[in-house]
């Protein structure tokens, strides 16, 4: 007689439309589900069905928890074949009446959702940003850019996120003289690299993190000259007037309720000929249950935006949008380069933390390649000015100048992660 499979599994087998799931229990029990659509074949384990119950329930926190801790042990299967399964799955799996249950009241409850204040911000970003310096050189380029690179004719990651600083510079159509604000400078070598695109800039860069502040004072200002500055400061307080204003990756942690201030703000420190330029992470949907595991673990209170809520932000200011522009596979390509530099130095970082954070940590940067790969998420970069009468640069003119500029980074780059850590 055929044996009988449980009623979790039955009902969660029901939930998968591509590829297959195989889970395997510690009683030794094997059951084995295939969808309808092509997909990956996932095998995993588990020590009992109750994972199942809260698996259902609660996917975008409870499945990530249970990798963490090892209670969910991959067989057979890659991490990145494992999380292409579940966001292959997520659409289908959230048409199911209960999940239309969950989205509804998530969405009810999103409209009660207070601001991010600016203590909060603050205690926001040390989560995320005040870890160790070990952490993010073993991943990151020379220049640690922990932002989407730009990908071109098979650029490794250094050159990538070289290229990507080129073009920012070109949008942002830096010319000597200017003063340029960098808000969310992080450890503050984008604004060293506009200095060395053009270097009659006055740059000053503003974060919320002590330690990036910390890094930046001790590593970058030396090899800069008087023209650089960073200073601790929410952007909420920053006072000034900028010909250039450069946010890149800061968006996301504004949150969905300061959007409208945000781009007030930067209206407010730009100049009358001014120009902005926004790089930040958005979604292509409003997702009203968000990624519990990120905003647990990863980013609290981090929000993504679509354009369209960017866009209806930036009709209450007196901006004017020159240029956007959306970039999906090169952060695909970004994750991937830093979760193979981060996997391969898994014995340095578990001498550093232990197994869980560095599951906890791969199972973030994999989980958002594949986030990019189907098309969930993807980068905007939006140019704006206050001049009404700016004409708008070509996508030619760009280009030209994101080939110059590429050339003096690259001439810059001449033993430069030799020179950086000597220092550290």
């Amino acid at each position: 007689m055929a044996r009988r499979q449980p009623f979790i599994f039955t009902l969660f087998a029901k939930l998968i439309q591509y590829g297959s799931f195989e889970v395997r229990f510690a009683n030794g029990e094997t059951y084995k589900a295939n969808g309808a659509e092509k997909g990956p074949a996932v095998i995993i384990s588990l020590p009992s069905a109750w994972l199942l119950w809260r698996f259902i329930w609660r996917a975008d926190l409870t499945i990530p928890e249970a990798y963490m801790d090892g209670r969910l042990q991959l067989i057979d299967t890659s991490l990145e074949a494992f999380l292409r399964f579940l966001l292959l799955n997520k659409r289908y799996y959230q048409t199911r009446a209960f999940m239309r249950v969950r989205i509804k009241i998530a969405s009810f409850l999103s409209l009660f959702k207070s601001a991010i204040w600016q203590k909060q911000a603050k205690a926001n970003v040390a989560h995320h940003y005040d870890l160790t310096d070990a952490l993010y050189d073993c991943f990151l380029d020379k220049r640690r850019q922990y932002s989407c690179a730009y990908f071109r004719d098979g650029d490794d990651l250094d050159a990538a996120q070289l290229r990507k600083i080129a073009r920012l510079a070109a949008k942002l159509d830096i010319k000597s003289g200017q003063h340029i604000l960098d808000i969310g400078c992080g450890w503050g070598e984008f604004a060293r690299a506009l200095t060395d695109c053009e270097p009659n800039l006055n740059v000053t860069g503003i974060t919320l993190s002590e330690q990036q502040l910390a890094y930046a004072k001790q590593y970058v200002l030396p090899r800069t000259g008087n023209n650089v500055s960073f200073a601790l400061c929410d952007y909420r307080d920053h006072q000034g007037c900028y010909d250039r204003i450069i946010s890149v990756g800061m968006l996301e942690h504004v949150g969905q309720k300061q959007f409208k201030r945000y781009f007030q703000t930067i209206e407010n420190l730009l100049a009358d000929d001014g120009r902005a330029v926004i790089h930040a992470i958005g979604k292509q949907h409003k997702d009203p249950l968000g990624n519990g595991f990120i905003g647990k673990y990863i980013f609290p209170c981090g929000y993504l935006p679509t354009l369209a809520e960017l866009t209806e932000a930036i009709s209450h200011t007196n901006l004017h949008i020159l240029d956007i522009e959306a970039l999906h596979l090169h952060y695909r390509d970004t994750l991937l380069a830093w979760d193979r530099k981060f996997a391969a130095a898994k014995d340095e970082m578990l001498q550093l933390y232990d197994e869980k954070f560095y599951r906890m940590w791969r199972f973030y940067l994999v989980g958002c390649a594949i986030f990019f790969e189907l098309d969930e998420g993807v980068v905007y970069q939006i140019t704006c000015t206050t001049s009404h009468g700016e004409t708008p640069s070509t996508r030619d003119d760009i280009r030209q100048n994101e080939i110059r500029y590429l050339a003096k980074l690259w001439h810059k780059q001449i033993d430069y992660g030799k020179k950086r850590h000597s220092q550290t």
